[in-house]
């Protein structure tokens, strides 16, 4: 209990959470419960994911691992989904799934609705990252519907903005914008939604994406009064993180690099607890290469294509588009095997993640 407290309450480095769940876990496996000891497992490896802290992360899963054998109807569910929870850290995206499918299919969602809505919402954001944009909107929506029967406005409000970017990412706009403000609507009838300002964020990209600027704008103030107000590290740099994005989409260099430089300042010494590592890569490579030159950037860039390639196919396409962005400013064009890579844009069906790279000037039109 006191782990999840903390978790609620962290705003720095998050090692006071590190500290309840190390004391929370070895006194659950005192006890012997395998119920209490993946409830404090999974706050093990959260507390890990917080700082990012592979090794606790690593640490838990191998332990998740040894326990399936063991476990009865009632914590098996838990442990298939601690796995994946481990396994999307680490940017395994087919083995998450497979393990949250697994808990759908142990899980009755007449009787654990809440459980089945967040199964539901893991797997679709594994279906999301790998570009499966019609089956992650599929999981979402009932993920979504899961969490209205439940009453819980937070849980829909973050659910349909995942739906937002997914739309957007596949191009369909218009359904983004629907979403998103289906989002910010559950959202601020919410007694608290923490990610409030990156629904707006989202939902402002989407308009600006279909030319409505003002709107975009009123988005982004409404973004920037809820970031004044959450002040939680998470909410600080994703509010930082869709700044930049934006101000990149309407060509605003100086506010995008202003932006990225506030985020690189939270995120330092804790870069790998970053939400959506594709977006955090894709700005320091263009801040680096617009700041130190383009040898900077390519490193960055390079370094994202391996971590991501046949992992994380979303993640991937952002650090394909630096590559090829790059490729132009020093060779005046992409190279060949970089032109054939970009294809992979129309064969994953990412036309809206194409369009908003283009518009943001990573790619040719």
């Amino acid at each position: 209990m006191k782990a999840g407290v903390e978790y609620l309450l962290n705003r720095e480095l998050g090692n006071r959470y590190c500290e309840a769940a190390n004391n929370a876990l070895a006194t659950a496996r005192k006890t012997g419960d395998s119920e209490l000891v993946v409830k404090a497992l999974f706050e093990y490896a959260r507390s890990g994911v917080n700082i990012g802290d592979e090794g606790r992360v690593t640490s838990a899963l191998k332990e998740a691992q040894a326990m399936v054998g063991g476990c009865g109807p009632v914590t098996l569910p838990m442990v298939h989904y601690l796995k994946g929870y481990c396994q999307f850290f680490s940017y395994e995206l087919g083995a998450a799934a497979k393990e949250l499918d697994m808990m759908l299919s142990l899980l009755d969602e007449r009787t654990k609705p809440w459980e089945a809505s967040l199964a539901f919402t893991g797997y679709g954001g594994c279906k999301y990252g790998l570009c499966e944009f019609d089956r992650a909107a599929e999981l979402f929506l009932k993920a979504l519907e899961l969490a209205r029967k439940c009453g819980d406005d937070s849980r829909a409000s973050i659910i349909a903005s995942n739906l937002c970017a997914t739309k957007q990412d596949h191009g369909d706009f218009l359904a983004a914008i629907e979403f998103g403000e289906l989002s910010v609507s559950l959202g601020t009838r919410a007694l608290n939604q923490p990610r409030l300002a990156t629904a707006y964020c989202n939902l402002a990209s989407a308009a600006l994406l279909v030319g409505q600027k003002h709107r975009a704008l009123d988005y982004l103030e409404s973004a920037h009064k809820l970031s004044e107000r959450q002040q939680s590290w998470g909410s600080t740099i994703e509010f930082f993180m869709g700044c930049a994005s934006l101000a990149l989409l309407m060509r605003d260099t100086s506010l995008a690099l202003e932006m990225i430089k506030r985020m690189e300042r939270t995120a330092w010494k804790k870069e790998r607890a970053v939400p959506n590592a594709g977006l955090f890569d894709k700005l320091r490579v263009y801040r680096a290469t617009q700041e130190s030159g383009p040898e900077s950037g390519v490193e960055l860039a390079t370094s994202a294509r391996e971590r991501y390639r046949d992992r994380h196919h979303l993640y991937y396409l952002d650090a394909l588009a630096c590559t090829a962005w790059l490729e132009n400013l020093t060779l005046g064009q992409s190279t060949d095997v970089t032109t054939r890579e970009l294809e992979l844009f129309t064969s994953l069906g990412a036309a809206g993640k194409l369009a908003t790279l283009v518009a943001q000037g990573f790619l040719a039109s």
